[in-house]
């Protein structure tokens, strides 16, 4: 019996294991599968969702959350049982390669580089060397972040690379010989290890958890776990990246593994490093599961794979279902899908007799063969859904179908413009867990809360999407969502919707209740006239006032101070301030405040250029006081006066406000005005400020008020007449950022909310005049007006177009006046308005008939002169008005007519008359003249006792005339005149005379005038008009006068020349108007006049003589600048041409004690060291006298001597010693040192680059940017450079003797006193001088605007600022860069062609600058002004390009860089790689050989800011450098804090305290805050942020994190491009496209017939052709040839899923890919200039010259190509054709008629006739539908392909290689 049972027993066994085996293998592990995690003390599990990897691996996706629900951790666990048939590999960057061996791998494991490769790269690469497939991979150990290496152990395949490096003691996990797993402590025996990887320290020791409890930090983790049956588990922690996932501690993790019952846990590198990356079972791609917290998956160093030892045999075995543990709320409809998986976890073939089933069978429906699942209504619970061969299941998973338990929106609020849709921002969850939802769940709720606009008419919903409504103005109302749950419950959450908010003008300056606006003047308070006792102060309506005078808007109460009159202002509001030696409050007196209290709402303050008292005028006007106003009744006028003007500055006149502050609503975009100019507005510029708040207060932003200007480019200058809608771009995240409900946008009291900007390197000079202002407004996104004026296109009589000038005459009376014109296409374009057309001729408006294109009339004129004033007016109100004058000259006899002029010379302090005059005889007489300038004329005395200039008017003898002048307006005035006399008048009638004072001023003072109108009658009855336009007289003298520099003490010479330049001899000249002598016979009177005078004293010089006067000079006594000592100060060493042979050196000296001599004295090194006694009276040196010369700084008042010695004869390679002084026996210097450069370059030119340096002057002010300087100088000792290269703004102003000293004096004394720097000029070396004399002077620059340098092996083009022919500029780069044969070309230029700073945005820079840096092939542009640190990507023509030109921008010593004004903005059109201003100061170190040219941005601490290297490459498609791995740098021990203050980074750990890597890369948290940022390089990134799979958004000034949400728009298949919506809290969108998902491959399938289709693997989409472009389908007419193109490799997508067929095509491009059909034949005569236009090095110059040189293509003309330009069909054809003749070979000779064939044969030019015919011969083209070629037409990349692929057919054909 025994024996029975146990044959039985045995039977029983195997039949079992039998019954076993057909059990599909995921069903024996259910057990294990759905075991849940413990959760470590304070967390509880929130989902487990486990994926089988392979037989006895599974992966397990984790979420935890605390109590609060607010800390979610995501996580990913991997449990590999004992026994399962895996192992582990240990890898490194170059250890497995392709066709390595076990033996040559151990062979390289001996001299392994350290490099860092992708986990999944290394994974890639271990398969590719073993052919076994990876089925987990993960980051392994710490390393050492300068050499790369791991810091504990490596072994691989037995071959001990490493135990540990820098004294690292770490333990490790091991795989052993036996196959078992192992972790051991470090110094343990290795001999039975095969692979390993260590990790910093143990977590679980023996069982225990060994982790410091005391550590809190949230981190992104990594470790790996022994069971003591050998079980493996792995853990990946998300962190860093909440609310998606906090992070763990370390202590957390610990006790997670002891809860998984692990007796032994070691960390592995975490942070940004932290990888986890599978393949599931059924799949074959390895892909990163976890979410990096740097985004993209980071670079490490080694990593740990998991590779399957078990055989993959493709046969079925059962199926992976999804998706799994998913919620869905009740009735939604689900698409299960399912993946074929063999026995060891590989792919396989899914039967086709598979049906789907569901459990229970109340949870709803699913199609058997589809797997389409419809939950039931009502039902939820949990869902299995099986895949299942009559009872037996393939396939299992789980989803749940619950109700919504929370439903929120991220705001209170949103804004959206007409016909937008949204999301509103919906949240909805269940159990923490997000849901998906769908159509039909919610019920939504529309309420419209503006009247007159129904609920409906508010806005739709289509599904979950909200729609706004159109309106003409804006609306406002609430939309409510309300979720109905199961049990009846309801959810609800409502949002604040605003649609289409309209401008609002927040000041239309019309009267208000007290009457109209009135505006005060700054200057009634101003100290300076109060100190000059020009007025006592401002008294006003209140003796005594309380104002606020500090703390406004700073925590606790503002602090009020009594004050009393008269006020002297000290600023304009809140100007209290602590004095730093006695710690006591000083108030100061603000005047806008104190206007306030006196009833005003603005006053004019001129800024501190404008020296005269009161210059100019503000004050509101109505059109009945001739004012212009484009609304309402009033505007603002404002008059300038630069007269006064002291070119120290840019010069502004701020119109400030003074009423109660206004607070600005809401998030306005833009804010505008309209503006008035008339004609002869000089191109001032109109900008503006708001104020914003700065974290503690208020700052003023400066804005440029800009329009589309005559060239169509966006301008703040003025060069428009009549009205002007000007705006500034508020909608910057920069901007937008520092808007809050608590801190909104405000126009505080003494806001300049408008002024008006003279720059006078803009090239304009010092003129007066008047601007009108309506309507000051701010705009919120929508705008429905027309903002764009009308065009007048041309007038024209009698068929000829006027002429500008007004010389047009006209010999016939009988005219027709036509005049055309259009309103351009813009955003809300309202067209013409016809009706409001007007004309007037002479002053009279006649009736025009016409439409909204054109308007005509006629009439008869009389012979004389005439105007024509053209008014068109759109239908939002812009107008836009013309003049022309032109002449009638009909020589009839009979015709009277009447003329007023005089002969256009305005002599100085002479009388200028002109002639009212009238030929024939004529009997009545009116003219009206207006806007005459009345700083000319007999002065008159007005009631109100104001003066001004008026024409004495003479009537002829007979004549009965009356007159009446008036001032209207700011040096403006009108005169009417008319007169009569009985038998007519003939020849003149009247004669208005002007005095002409001799104080004027030629720069500002013309005499102006327009006659508007000359009404007459002759003695017939008959009646004529005359006009003359907008007349402007200069104002010329006899003599001029030039000053020299006047010192204190010094005698002065005064030259005098006469009208026609020439010295003038005998001439009388006054001093302040009395006589001090006569000019010699070279027309120079030195004088000892003003020897005696203070300095600081102005005075005045004229000149006169029988033949006339000069115009008045003014100058001042300047004193002396320099040391005391005289000793020489501010030793430099300007740049020389030829640094071997030659050296240039200058130094300030004190004028007043040189006695103007200057003296060097040199030796050489060697002879400086053989001196036996030292230096003496007999020291034996070379001498060379220097030139001296004064220099006069008007800024500082002062004078002093520049002395200069080039050295010439030097021997190169040689240290000199020097000295330098006055020639006397104590006047030298210590001695000093300069090298002289080798005779052979260097192999590596080094040189540092510095932005703007300039300073106050004053050194306790500038304490902080002196401490930077000197840190920066000090790093540059340290560097060995050539030279310096600097920017521009080296200085603050360049007529500021201080500004200069005081930097150059800490050079002077700095490690780099020796080195010679290259001086750009900026804009603030012209401040004071528009010239930019003295920095010329003083920096000995070689020429005026440019000029270059070759040292080593760079080639540097200096562009100075006041360079304004730019066209020169561009023809001179061009010519000159093509000269040089250094390896790289640099330009340095102050403000930069791509900017961070639109106040100072540069676009004529672009527009002339760039094409001449690409055609010239300029490798490297390094400008400075913008206060910021910038780098672009390489650019060609604006686009980014593999090898283009680089532009730097190159930061500052920081003070403006954290100015709220100078904020940099990111534009993306500029493709900027790199933007910052989070520095202290900065420097760039440059090296560069002949092969590499590498830029180094250092911060004052060493950190390295950015970094980036070009290389010279080959033509085959070079790589694009990447100085950046945006991959964290592992650093999992420490949690770094950002100290704003320090700009530090220091790990939180209380016994820590470690500060990051200079080029840290990764996350961490502010240190006020507590929110997250992200470090790229050292640096934080703001904006828009992709790491990976996902996209981050940072606040743009500080780097913190903002939420974002996440929706998608379009899911991405085989077919369709993905698409995801990403929404920044703050307001900002970015939609992201990704590529095909995963797993979609085509799949070749080939029918009985032969026929081929390509059928997705994964969706079942079928397509003739392989491709994966989603804009090409089989429908379309060029898939075939895109098919071609793409697999003969001709050419590629736009992306992996886009052809894009309709763009087209470059001469570079085709040519380009004809090079590629002819075998890419090898061209290394890439340097040859065949065109200007194709610089060496780029893509496609190898191509080109081949074509070139072949015949193929000859250029544009003989020097151009135009590679960027868009080839057309002829050109194509013609290449074709020349390939075929001089390449091929072939006969060419077929031709056709081509008339019969295409329509349009005669519209193909004469060079491509024999081309257009050969290939219509061959069938190579042939027309479109309606048979025409379109010769000219662009070519599209379809057209192209399609050309491209029967040219290469016929090519294959003819050599017998085609079909």
């Amino acid at each position: 019996m025994k024996r029975v049972i146990g044959k039985r027993f045995l039977c029983l066994l195997l039949t079992l294991a039998m019954l076993a085996s057909l059990v599909p293998a995921v069903f024996a592990l259910r057990d294990e599968e759905e075991r849940k995690v413990t959760p470590p003390s304070g967390k509880y599990l929130v989902s487990q969702t486990d994926y089988q990897i392979t037989n006895g691996v599974t992966e397990s996706q984790i979420l935890l959350n605390d109590a609060t629900g607010n800390n979610q951790v995501a996580a990913f666990m991997t449990t590999v049982s004992a026994g399962a048939k895996v192992t582990f590999k240990a890898s490194y960057k170059g250890y497995y390669t392709k066709g390595s061996t076990p033996a040559s791998r151990a062979d390289a494991s001996k001299n392994l580089t350290w490099g860092m490769q992708k986990t999944t790269d290394q994974a890639k690469a271990y398969e590719e060397a073993t052919g076994q497939k990876v089925i987990f991979a993960t980051n392994g150990d710490y390393y050492n972040m300068q050499t790369l290496q791991p810091l504990g152990y490596l072994i691989m395949e037995g071959n001990l690379v490493q135990v540990n490096n820098s004294g690292a003691q770490e333990p490790y996990f091991a795989v052993l010989k036996n196959g078992k797993f192992a972790i051991r402590d470090f110094g343990t025996d290795t001999s039975d290890v095969l692979e390993a990887i260590s990790g910093p320290f143990f977590l679980v020791r023996n069982g225990q958890n060994v982790a410091d409890p005391n550590n809190t930090d949230l981190m992104p983790r990594n470790s790996i776990g022994l069971k003591a049956d050998g079980s493996v588990v792995t853990m990946v922690v998300d962190g860093r990246q909440a609310p998606y996932s906090a992070g763990m501690t370390l202590y957390e993790l610990a006790e997670l593994y002891k809860n998984e019952g692990c007796v032994d846990a070691i960390y592995l590198d975490g942070g940004g490093s932290a990888t986890y990356a599978s393949v599931r079972e059924g799949t074959t791609d390895l892909t990163v599961r976890n979410r990096p917290s740097d985004g993209p998956e980071r670079a490490v160093a080694s990593a740990l794979l998991m590779v399957s030892t078990e055989v993959s045999d493709g046969n079925f075995d059962h199926a992976s279902l999804y998706p799994k543990n998913e919620l869905y709320t009740p009735a939604t409809s689900i698409q299960f899908e399912a993946f074929g998986v063999d026995k060891a976890g590989g792919e396989a073939t899914i039967p086709t007799d598979l049906d789907w089933v569901v459990t229970p069978n109340n949870a709803g429906t699913i199609d058997r063969k589809t797997g389409l699942f419809k939950a039931a209504a009502g039902f939820t619970g949990e869902v299995k859904v099986t895949l299942q061969k009559g009872t037996t299941v393939f396939g299992e998973t789980k989803i749940t179908i619950a109700d919504i338990d929370a439903l929120y929106f991220n705001g209170e609020s949103i804004s959206l413009d007409f016909n937008a849709d949204s999301d509103l921002g919906l949240n909805a969850k269940h159990a923490q867990r997000s849901i998906h939802y769908k159509a039909g769940d919610f019920a939504w709720e529309l309420k419209s809360a503006t009247e007159g606009v129904s609920d409906a008419q508010f806005g739709t919903m289509n599904g979950n999407i909200f729609h706004s409504g159109s309106f003409e103005g804006s609306v406002n109302g609430t939309v409510t969502v309300t979720y109905t749950k199961q049990n009846g419950e309801k959810l609800t959450a409502s949002i604040k919707v605003e649609i289409g908010k309209m401008p609002v003008v927040v000041m239309d300056f019309e009267p208000n209740a007290n009457g109209p606006l009135t505006a005060a003047h700054f200057h009634w308070g101003k100290s300076d006239f109060v100190d000059a006792g020009i007025t006592e102060g401002y008294r006003g309506d209140y003796a005594e006032l309380d104002v606020i005078t500090g703390n406004t808007y700073g925590e606790g109460d503002p602090i009020y101070t009594h004050l009393t009159a008269p006020y002297r202002f000290t600023g304009n509001y809140d100007t209290g301030k602590v004095d730093q030696e006695t710690g006591q409050y000083v108030p100061g007196v603000p005047a806008a405040p104190i206007f306030n209290a006196n009833g005003y709402t603005f006053y004019l303050w001129p800024n501190n250029s404008i020296k005269s008292y009161c210059a100019g005028g503000l004050k509101t006007t109505s059109r009945e006081e001739g004012a212009q106003v484009r609304s309402g009744d009033y505007a603002l006028e404002l008059n300038y006066d630069y007269s006064s003007f002291d070119n120290s500055s840019n010069s502004n006149f701020y119109i400030r406000y003074c009423g109660d502050e206004i607070n600005i609503d809401g998030y306005p975009t833009e804010v505008g005005v309209w503006v008035y100019a008339p004609e002869g507005t000089p191109k001032y510029s109109v900008r503006g400020d708001v104020a914003l708040w700065n974290g503690n207060g208020y700052s003023t932003k400066n804005l440029e008020f800009k329009h589309v200007g005559v060239d169509g480019e966006l301008t703040s200058n003025i060069d428009w007449v009549g009205w002007m809608y000007c705006y500034a771009d508020l909608s910057a995240t920069e901007i937008q950022d520092k808007i809050s409900s608590e801190h909104p946008m405000k126009l505080r009291q003494g806001e300049g909310f408008i002024w008006l900007c003279y720059m006078p390197a803009n090239g304009e000079g010092r003129y007066n005049g008047t601007l009108y202002f309506d309507d000051y407004r701010f705009v919120y996104g929508t705008n429905l007006d027309d903002l764009i004026n009308p065009v007048i296109d041309s007038i024209a009589i009698n068929g000829t177009e006027l002429a500008e000038d007004g010389s047009t005459v006209l010999t016939a009376a009988d005219v027709e006046i036509v005049a055309q014109f259009h309103d351009p296409e813009s955003q809300n374009r309202k067209g013409v308005d016809a009706t409001a057309t007007a004309f007037f001729i002479d002053g009279v408006n006649i009736a025009v008939d016409g439409d909204d294109a054109r308007a005509a009339t006629r009439t008869t004129l009389g012979d004389g002169h005439h105007t024509i004033k053209v008014q068109i007016t759109d239908g939002g109100g812009n107008m836009v008005e013309l003049t022309r004058d032109f002449t009638v000259k009909t020589e009839a006899a009979a015709n009277a007519q009447v003329s007023f002029g005089g002969d256009g010379v305005v002599t100085l302090g002479g009388t200028y008359e002109m002639k009212l005059t009238a030929v024939g005889n004529v009997t009545e007489v009116e003219m009206n003249v207006i806007d005459v300038n009345t700083d000319f004329g007999t002065p008159t005395t007005t009631e109100g006792g104001a003066t001004y200039g008026a024409p004495v008017i003479t009537f002829a003898e007979g004549v009965n005339g009356t007159y009446e002048f008036k001032p209207t307006g700011f040096k403006k005035g009108a005169l009417t005149l008319k007169a009569t006399k009985e038998g007519g008048m003939t020849g003149d009638i009247a004669t208005v005379s002007f005095a002409v004072p001799t104080t004027v001023d030629p720069q500002v003072d013309y005499l102006k005038y327009r006659v508007t109108n000359i009404s007459f009658k002759d003695t017939d009855g008959k009646t004529g008009t005359a006009a003359y336009g907008y007349t402007v007289l200069p104002v010329t003298a006899y003599y001029t006068i030039n000053i020299g520099i006047m010192a204190q003490g010094r005698s002065c010479d005064i030259t005098v020349y006469d009208i026609e330049g020439k010295p003038a001899a005998d001439v009388t000249v006054f001093l302040n108007g009395t006589e001090i002598g006569k000019t010699n016979e070279n027309g120079v009177l030195t004088t000892d006049a003003m020897k005696e005078m203070a300095v600081g004293t102005e005075f005045a010089i004229s000149a006169s003589s029988e033949k006339g006067l000069s115009f008045q000079a003014k100058a001042t006594v300047r004193g002396y600048a320099g040391n005391d000592d005289d000793l020489p100060v501010s030793v430099q060493h300007p740049m020389t041409a030829n640094r071997a042979t030659e050296h240039t050196i200058s130094w300030f000296s004190n004028a007043s004690l040189a006695r103007e001599k200057s003296y060097l004295r040199y030796m050489t090194e060697a002879e400086y060291k053989s001196l036996k006694r030292g230096l003496g009276p007999d020291t034996d040196y070379r001498t060379v006298r220097g030139e001296t010369t004064l220099v006069a700084f008007a800024t500082t008042n002062t004078v002093a001597s520049l002395n200069t010695v080039t050295l010439t004869g030097l021997t190169p390679d040689t240290t000199y010693y020097f000295w330098v002084g006055d020639g006397s026996e104590n006047g030298w210097s210590e001695a000093m040192t300069f090298r002289t450069e080798a005779e052979t370059a260097k192999e590596t030119t080094k040189f540092f680059v510095m932005g703007d340096t300039q300073m106050t002057g004053k050194p306790e002010e500038d304490a902080d940017a002196i401490g930077y300087l000197n840190t920066l100088l000090e790093a540059i000792g340290k560097e060995n450079v050539d030279f310096g290269l600097q920017t521009g703004d080296f200085i603050d102003n360049g007529d500021n003797y201080i500004h200069y000293a005081q930097i150059l004096d800490l050079l002077q004394t700095s490690p780099i006193a020796d080195k010679s720097i290259i001086h750009v000029l900026g804009n603030h070396e012209y401040y004071g001088q528009s010239n930019g004399e003295n920095a010329k002077k003083i920096f000995s620059l070689p020429k005026e605007d440019c000029y270059s340098y070759e040292i080593g092996n760079v080639y540097i083009a200096v562009i100075n600022n006041g360079a304004k022919d730019l066209d020169a500029v561009a023809a001179w780069i061009k010519e000159d860069a093509a000269k040089t044969k250094c390896a790289w070309k640099v330009v340095s230029i102050h403000e930069p062609t791509y900017y961070t700073n639109v106040n100072a945005a540069t676009e004529k820079y672009q527009k002339t600058l760039v094409p001449a840096f690409d055609a010239a092939g300029i490798d490297f542009v390094f400008s400075g002004h913008d206060h910021s640190y910038a780098r672009t990507d390489q650019l060609t023509g604006g686009k980014v390009v593999d090898d283009g030109t680089t532009y730097f921008i190159c930061g500052d010593l920081g003070e403006k860089s954290r100015n709220l004004n100078y904020a940099a903005i990111d534009n993306p059109n500029f493709h900027f790689v790199k933007i910052t201003q989070d520095y202290n100061a900065l420097y760039l170190m440059v090296e560069a050989t002949e092969k590499k040219f590498t830029v180094t941005a250092y911060d004052t601490d060493g950190t390295v800011v950015d970094t980036f290297t070009k290389e010279v490459k080959g033509d085959d498609n070079p790589d694009k450098p990447d100085p950046i791995d945006p991959t964290p740098t592992p650093d999992p021990k420490h949690n770094y804090v950002y100290n704003r203050t320090n700009k530090t980074l220091i790990c939180k750990d209380a016994d820590c305290g470690k500060e990051a890597p200079k080029e840290y890369t990764g996350w961490a948290t502010d240190s006020k805050s507590g929110k997250r940022m992200y470090f790229l390089g050292g640096e934080y990134k703001t904006g828009w942020f992709t790491l990976g799979e996902d996209t981050f958004h940072f606040d743009a000034k500080t780097g913190e994190e903002h939420k974002v949400t996440v929706t998608e728009l379009v899911k991405a298949t085989c077919g369709v491009q993905g698409e995801k919506l990403y929404k920044c809290e703050c307001g900002e969108e970015k939609t992201v496209y990704s590529s095909r998902s995963s797993g979609h491959d085509n799949v070749k399938t080939t029918e009985r017939d032969g026929s081929v289709y390509y059928v997705c693997s994964k969706c079942g989409r079928v397509s003739k052709y392989d491709l994966t472009f989603v804009d090409v389908t089989d429908k379309d007419w060029f898939a075939s040839a895109v098919d071609y193109a793409v697999h003969e490799g001709l050419f590629n997508g736009r992306t992996e899923m886009t052809f894009d067929p309709n763009a087209a095509m470059t001469r570079a491009e085709f040519v380009a890919v004809l090079w590629r059909i002819a075998g890419s034949p090898d061209f290394t005569d890439t340097t040859s200039k065949v065109f200007e236009d194709v610089p060496s090095g780029k893509w496609y110059t190898a191509a080109v010259n081949w074509a070139n040189k072949n015949e193929i293509v000859k250029g544009v003309d003989a020097t151009h190509f135009e590679p960027n330009e868009q080839i057309t069909r002829e050109q194509i054809v013609t290449i074709f054709f020349r390939y075929s003749k001089t390449v091929e070979g072939f006969d060419v000779t077929s031709t056709t008629d081509i008339t019969k064939v295409l329509k349009d044969a005669d519209k193909v030019s004469n060079y491509a006739l024999d081309a257009v015919k050969w290939s219509v011969a061959i069938k190579l083209i042939v027309g479109d539908q309606n048979s025409n070629f379109n010769p000219k037409d662009n070519a599209t990349r379809a057209e192209v392909a399609t050309m491209m692929m029967r040219f290469d057919k016929m090519l294959k054909a003819l050599n017998g290689t085609g079909e």
